[in-house]
């Protein structure tokens, strides 16, 4: 088979991720031959390649209607070149109109969860123009032969707020990073982690986005600081000292640098460490670092963070939702992701009881992960693709 993968709506965070190990597990398979399609400023670009497996680097343009039209030109053209019989986009829309047969990965819950209050957070112009955007999607995924998700819940959403016919979804579990395995931490961060040593570090491995809800930090530091509530601090216990160490810096994006300037603003610096840009195969270390993972996102269709953190056995904080319950299941301390005092006590609740804790690290101990490797993963997809040679 001549297979095509389109990684050109790849940019970064998880969809880049998926897509650097699905390449690395292909470099595996030498029965058929592999092309991808990657922007020129990609990691993706710099990956293996031999005699079956080809990337080629491309300018893609920034204007998303003129990217349309680019993808619906060149994907076509290089699935005619390299005489394709499968086009795989791993995430994201492909090509609308095309000849030729696509299975499509898709793993963004806006479109499919549109009673969400993160909606809310995004500026009207914005919502309106993600409206379009994803009904636009849709017709794309509409004509799409096979379409993968990652979890029963956005099967269920695709199938029912999508309108995707049900016999052409189906689901490959996110899996456990590639990198894990890896021992290595930066001077930068280990000097990080020195600082804070003796304090409680509370992971959140992600950029500030419209669903991601950093508000909920800032406002658990303030009450912490303030103790603006005063019934509930005089009836808790001790407060530990806490620090959220996240992942970003003021060079990550516009909202990064705004919130960061926001915590120093306020005096909340003592609650946050800012460690920036964390590399993949910095991964198992950083968890190591930490004593628990918090999460307080309004939306997705499913978090790396979680997996990763139930794999190195990490205690889950995070929002009271559906998608959270069916991937963290048992296994996380779940809170209401609009109530900082909430999330907060129970934090408190956790930390001031060895009971509490004892209990948990023994069910987690017990626990053997059950999502699929990258290899599981890739022949997953493979099935499917090969499912739909003519």
């Amino acid at each position: 088979m001549n297979i095509l993968l389109n990684y050109l709506p790849v940019d970064k965070g998880g969809g880049l991720q998926n897509a650097v190990n699905f390449w690395r597990a292909s470099l595996k398979n030498s029965e058929d031959s592999w092309f991808a399609l990657a922007r020129k400023e990609s990691s993706i670009v710099n990956l293996e390649q031999n005699s079956n497996h080809k990337i080629v680097s491309l300018n893609v343009p920034k204007s998303y209607i003129l990217r349309l039209i680019y993808d619906q030109i060149t994907i076509n053209y290089y699935a005619k070149k390299f005489n394709i019989d499968v086009i795989f986009t791993i995430v994201g829309p492909g090509p609308l109109i095309s000849p030729f047969t696509k299975i499509n990965g898709w793993h963004d819950a806006f479109m499919v969860y549109p009673e969400s209050k993160a909606w809310r957070n995004f500026p009207l112009k914005s919502r309106i123009s993600l409206k379009i955007k994803y009904q636009y999607t849709k017709l794309v995924l509409k004509q799409a032969d096979k379409i993968s998700v990652q979890t029963e819940i956005m099967k269920k959403r695709m199938i029912d707020i999508a309108k995707i016919d049900e016999k052409k979804v189906f689901i490959t579990p996110n899996g456990i990073n590639t990198f894990t395995n890896d021992d290595y931490l930066s001077k930068k961060h280990e000097k990080d982690f020195l600082k804070i040593k003796d304090k409680i570090k509370l992971l959140l491995l992600a950029e500030p986005a419209p669903h991601k809800n950093f508000e909920y930090l800032f406002e658990i530091a303030k009450l912490i600081k303030n103790k603006t509530n005063k019934s509930f601090f005089e009836n808790t216990q001790k407060i530990k000292e806490i620090v959220f160490v996240v992942s970003i810096d003021e060079n990550s994006n516009d909202l990064a640098k705004n919130f960061i300037k926001k915590v120093l603003k306020e005096g909340l610096e003592q609650f946050f460490l800012f460690i920036g840009k964390v590399e993949h195969r910095e991964i198992k270390s950083i968890y190591n670092k930490i004593d628990a993972v918090f999460l307080p996102t309004l939306l997705e269709s499913f978090s790396a963070n979680y997996a990763e953190a139930i794999f190195f056995k990490k205690p889950i904080f995070t929002s009271d939702l559906d998608f959270a319950k069916e991937i963290c299941g048992e296994f996380a301390i779940y809170f209401n992701p609009f109530n900082p005092l909430d999330g907060l006590k129970k934090l408190l609740d956790f930390y001031n009881s060895s009971e509490i804790q004892k209990r948990y690290f023994e069910k987690i101990e017990s626990y053997s992960v059950k999502y699929p490797n990258w290899d599981e993963k890739f022949n997953r997809y493979y099935q499917e693709i090969k499912s739909l040679k003519n």
